[in-house]
């Protein structure tokens, strides 16, 4: 493809997102305003617009769909992508709220929502075309607008696929500890990583299971009282397997992930995970065994992982080696299925004039 990349981010970029615009030759640049938000993060954000170099073919804009719109606006010939990784929570959330009714809190709370309908609609149906990461991304955007797209699935990092490779040793498959790798500073994360609920299935499951244990890592403890649940800091490459290896289970109760890439990495340490059906990564859970992924329902979960706990070993190591299996073939084949996809992507864009 002979089309000059422009890849358009605020602050940092995602180092997946990065990996991939280096994979098709992208060239970056970053639109630098304040972490705090608000109207007037929005605001600074739109007379950033005015910065971005026009000299590329084909422009990938990193979330900051808002700004893709106005640059489309003004550049009608350019093509515009977004690529989106953050909208599953706003999907499984709009879900939920769509359908209030009724009490007059509840009625302004729509009109809101009703709103934000309207102006993502007008965004999402100026823009050519989407990356979304992960198809819980896909269906948010397709309520509003029906775009070229693809899908794209991370991989792990080229550190810890190392760190992995160095570190064969077999998880705990029989113990009764479990896992989540979560990132949660605040009770917005808190809600939609599913702390609260991977905490109240562990107070249910612990009247059965007298030696249960859950580590959370990257949780700050303020939200943790329980005992029996030890929460760590950030934890990196062999320190971060070391303790994968210590469980039995991976879990993550998300009400609304894109595709959190800590699922990936425990399943490519050899750990099942065990994940929500609002969570993206089922798609590869499932091939392991649709059991594995669960609705949000805490006695639903309880037994799901009683049954768990309850395999014979040998099929535990059956669904850790088929997990392992997995995403060393995700991890092999996602730059250059991505490659592929994308030059389509521009060429549908490009046909489509």
């Amino acid at each position: 493809m002979n089309k000059r990349i422009c890849f358009v981010y605020k602050n940092d970029a995602h180092p997946f997102h990065f990996e991939l615009m280096n994979s098709i030759g992208a060239e970056s640049f970053k639109i630098s305003v304040s972490r705090n938000g608000g109207i007037s993060g929005k605001i600074l954000e739109s007379i950033k617009v005015f910065s971005i170099p026009r000299e590329y073919d084909v422009y990938v804009f990193q979330e900051l769909a808002e700004t893709a719109f106005s640059f489309k606006i003004l550049n009608p010939k350019k093509k515009v992508i977004v690529l989106r990784g953050s909208g599953a929570y706003t999907w499984y959330d709009l879900n939920n709220k769509i359908k209030l009714k009724g009490r007059s809190k509840l009625r302004i709370l729509r009109k809101r929502l009703e709103r934000k309908i309207g102006i993502w609609k007008l965004i999402f149906n100026k823009i050519d075309g989407f990356i979304f990461v992960g198809d819980l991304e896909k269906k948010f955007v397709e309520l509003f607008a029906n775009k070229p797209n693809i899908v794209v699935w991370p991989k792990s990092s080229d550190v810890f696929i190392k760190a992995a490779n160095e570190n064969k040793k077999p998880p705990n498959l029989n113990s009764h500890r479990l896992i989540q790798i979560a990132a949660v500073r605040d009770k917005g994360r808190y809600y939609y990583k599913g702390i609260d609920i991977a905490i109240e299935v562990f107070n249910k499951l612990k009247q059965k299971f007298n030696d249960l244990e859950l580590y959370l890592v990257a949780v700050d403890k303020k939200f943790v009282y329980n005992e029996g649940i030890q929460t760590f800091s950030y934890l990196s490459g062999n320190d971060l397997i070391e303790k994968i290896k210590e469980c039995s289970l991976y879990i993550h109760f998300a009400r609304g992930e894109a595709a959190g890439i800590s699922i990936q990495d425990a399943m490519l340490c050899g750990l099942p995970a065990m994940v929500s059906e609002y969570t993206g990564n089922k798609y590869f859970v499932e091939k392991v065994s649709k059991k594995l992924v669960v609705p949000l329902d805490i006695d639903e979960i309880v037994k799901r992982i009683e049954w768990y706990f309850n395999l014979p070993l040998e099929e535990k190591i059956k669904l850790s080696e088929k997990s392992v299996k997995l995403m060393e073939e995700q991890n092999k084949t996602a730059k250059e299925r991505f490659i592929n996809d994308f030059n389509k992507l521009v060429e549908t864009l490009y046909k489509n004039k």
